[in-house]
């Protein structure tokens, strides 16, 4: 397959790299077309660059390229995701305020005395540790003893909230409507709208893309090249330079 062009240099140049330039997009939306039985890509989240979902902004902009030349035609598709927040991200990564907290207490069955006063933990933890506390005692992985030091409730702890968030950061959703509110209230997760499209083959699909000519030449007119040339659409409305 040749991208003739503009795009064949960038092309050379870049498409080795983590994420496709716009020659190689091009090249992946072209060949989708050409091998789906329906001539068509229902959606383009399905796109996969080197086995990794394509950002759907650049995939915007090869579209709009293809359209203007007549090669494809394309809609918008909206659909509602989750997403996480910045804290919710730092979550996923180091494990959620609750976990901290209980990690950060002596193991289970120390001596009291070994326990940490609520200010400690808020020295160790920063931020984190009056949210935690909260979440730790409602999930009663800790308590409070006779002198006001905070110890372990439990031997062990699952991290459900740091499990439920990497799942939402995969697949965009989660099956508890509950869960998925109270991670709201939290601020560890929203609501986003993620844009995708649908894609068809246009008048002038083909797997090449030609240059387009802006001028008609002596040459042209002599070699009869203008016959197969493939010409840039003039806009007459455009008004010139004042």
């Amino acid at each position: 397959i040749l991208l003739s062009g503009p795009f064949s240099k960038t092309m050379v140049a870049n498409s080795e790299g983590n994420a496709p330039d716009t020659a190689a997009l091009i090249k992946l939306i072209l060949t989708t077309l050409e091998s789906s039985p329906n001539a068509s890509i229902p959606n383009t989240t399905e796109l996969k660059w080197k086995n990794q979902s394509v950002e759907q902004l650049a995939v915007l902009g090869a579209l709009k390229s293809l359209e203007s030349r007549n090669m494809v035609k394309f809609s918008s598709i909206e659909q509602e995701v989750w997403s996480l927040t910045e804290e919710g991200q730092e979550i996923v990564k180091n494990g959620s305020h609750e976990a901290k907290v209980y990690n950060e207490l002596p193991p289970y069955g120390s001596p009291e005395d070994q326990g940490l006063t609520p200010a400690d933990l808020a020295t160790r933890l920063k931020g984190y540790a009056k949210v935690g506390q909260g979440q730790a005692f409602q999930k009663k992985w800790i308590k409070k003893t006779a002198s006001g030091r905070l110890v372990r409730a439990v031997e062990t702890v699952e991290d459900a909230t740091q499990k439920i968030l990497l799942q939402i950061s995969r697949s965009g959703s989660y099956d508890d409507s509950k869960v998925l509110n109270d991670l709201k209230k939290r601020k560890l997760c929203e609501k986003t709208k993620k844009p995708s499209y649908k894609v068809e083959k246009g008048p002038d699909f083909a797997l090449e893309v030609k240059v387009q000519e802006t001028d008609l030449t002596m040459e042209m007119l002599q070699s009869g090249d203008w016959k197969t040339n493939t010409f840039k659409a003039y806009n007459f409305d455009a008004e010139g330079v004042k």
